[in-house]
């Protein structure tokens, strides 16, 4: 597949890195010069090296195989923490720059494009952490149908500027203005709410009395969840949700995501932690319809976005407010954000060119 990367912020500065899994499933750094996916070794590679000035553009003809791939974008100067270092078990690992505050890149400005490509390509423009910068791909290719596709997903109605406006606009009032990072007068990005839990800019109770309220109503309620693999009917009884299949026979068991834990609701992590198997269907479900706050729908997923984010004391208005801002209303900002097609995925089974333009 051939990968191409264009810069449209001339005459600002613009590096980039690609990073990720290699077929062994070791740690991988792109190397522009050689055409090659380096295997990372902790004390040995610099991932710095690999970070290269983009220019106008650069074009990859044949992307190699990368699982859990990062394209790593940094505006005017190059990252100041970017490494490979150990993980857990004492592999090699790399370590994208972090935004968060006390770190050597709080005021950088940074952005990633994710993507996974083994023969078919899922590609994606996270804002699951924070958003900074405007980013758009574009994909060609076809599926095994012999269906063309030809698909966009990034495009903003606005300039950056605009977009932090609108953002402070849409949250005035309430706890989200302050996940706003600004350097000086300039905007540097805006923090996803799990990560405002954590720095007490966001309460933890935040989400308690809404989950609570749902918790008792399908106390003597039936709520649906469908999937791809079926139907299952669901009741809280005390702190948990259970989940029983056609047959009744109870299948799931989910704890209340509270007191005080907003950060799972957010994050959608911890109670709300989705595993790739059927309970992790109805996990995600689940979370997507608290952080849009439709849970007192009984069908879930809720399709119909024209119903989301309404409740504005019990909802997440960071997305709220970034969905606003695509043209085509779609964007990654919490990890559930797939749920009924919101996210900015792109997939293809058999791609022919992914073009990533800076903004």
């Amino acid at each position: 597949m051939k990968l191409s990367l264009k810069n449209s912020t001339i005459p600002q500065d613009v590096y980039v890195a690609l990073y990720g899994i290699n077929n062994d499933t070791l740690w991988s750094i792109y190397n522009f010069s050689a055409g090659t996916l380096d295997v990372c070794y902790t004390g040995v590679t610099k991932a710095m090296d690999y970070m290269v000035s983009l220019g106008t553009g650069i074009t990859i003809a044949n992307l190699p195989n990368i699982s859990s791939g990062i394209i790593l974008i940094s505006y005017n100067q190059l990252p100041n923490d970017f490494a490979v270092v150990a993980d857990g078990n004492g592999n090699a690992a790399v370590q994208c720059p972090s935004f968060l505050s006390g770190t050597t890149d709080y005021n950088t400005v940074f952005n990633m494009v994710e993507l996974t490509l083994s023969g078919s390509i899922y590609a994606d423009i996270t804002n699951v952490d924070f958003f900074s910068t405007p980013i758009e791909i574009h994909m060609t290719g076809h599926n095994n149908d012999h269906s063309y596709i030809d698909e966009r997903k990034g495009k903003m109605k606005y300039d950056r500027d605009t977009v932090f406006e609108k953002y402070e606009e849409a949250v005035k009032g309430t706890d989200y203005e302050k996940l706003v990072v600004k350097n000086g007068k300039e905007y540097v990005r805006i923090l996803a709410p799990q990560h405002g839990v954590n720095y007490d800019l966001i309460p933890t109770d935040y989400w308690d009395k809404y989950v609570n309220d749902c918790w008792g109503h399908y106390s003597g309620n039936s709520i649906y969840f469908t999937t791809t693999l079926g139907g299952y009917t669901g009741r809280t009884d005390g702190d948990v949700l259970k989940v029983s299949g056609e047959t009744g026979a109870l299948l799931y068991t989910y704890q209340k995501p509270g007191p005080n834990l907003a950060f799972d609701i957010f994050g959608c992590a911890g109670t709300l932690a989705a595993p790739n198997n059927e309970y992790g269907a109805i996990a995600a479900r689940l979370g997507a319809a608290i952080n849009r706050s439709v849970l007192m729908n009984d069908n879930q997923p809720d399709c119909d976005d024209t119903t989301y984010y309404k409740l504005t004391g019990s909802t997440n208005l960071y997305a709220a407010a970034l969905h606003e801002c695509y043209e085509d209303g779609t964007t990654y900002a919490f990890p559930f954000d797939d749920v009924c097609g919101g996210s900015s995925t792109l997939s293809c089974q058999i791609p022919g060119e992914l073009v990533v333009t800076i903004l």
